[in-house]
């Protein structure tokens, strides 16, 4: 397992330290207390799957992704724990694939219906592990929408820079 290199490499560190300079050992200590309490203070647990339920979404459009007459986005749930999700939609007209590219580069609040999702682990060795992936990008779970209810204009300060690369993508 990985933790068996670490505690190698956290030992060997600690080892060169002590034989350097105390208050650079003590300054990796409480810096690295500071990293790990605040990797536990941003972890947020992985959505459950349910049947049918409806949410809004944050939505910067420098995620999106479109293929035909399907999108893929990333967003931040409305809630209290504010989890990063991947939506995914197909869209059903051609008006509505057009109203849909012209957010980009806007940031919006997405009302819609659909389903909460566990991400598809690999089936074979070495293909595309999901899971795996949404791990690497603090991505908590896929919501595919069934229906768009509403879309709203949110641009703030927060989201300036991810504005800006949208329409840059362009």
């Amino acid at each position: 397992e990985s933790w068996q290199y670490r505690l190698i490499f956290a030992s060997l560190f600690f080892w060169i330290c002590l034989k350097e300079d105390r208050s650079i050992l003590f300054l990796s200590l409480v810096g690295g207390a500071l990293v790990f309490s605040s990797c536990l203070f941003l972890e947020k647990p992985a959505i459950q799957p349910k049947v049918s339920t409806s949410s809004s979404f944050m939505i910067n459009t420098d995620t999106m992704r479109e293929s035909g007459d399907f999108i893929t986005l990333i967003g931040t749930l409305i809630d209290e724990k504010q989890q990063k999700i991947q939506l995914s939609y197909r869209v059903q007209s051609e008006e509505e694939l057009i109203q849909i590219k012209n957010l980009r580069g806007t940031a919006f609040i997405l009302w819609a219906s659909g389903e909460f999702e566990e991400p598809e682990r690999a089936r074979n060795p070495y293909n595309f592990d999901q899971t795996a992936y949404f791990k690497s990008q603090r991505i908590m779970g896929k919501f595919t929408i069934q229906k768009v209810k509403k879309i709203q204009e949110h641009h703030t300060w927060r989201n300036f820079l991810q504005r800006k690369r949208a329409a840059g993508i362009m």
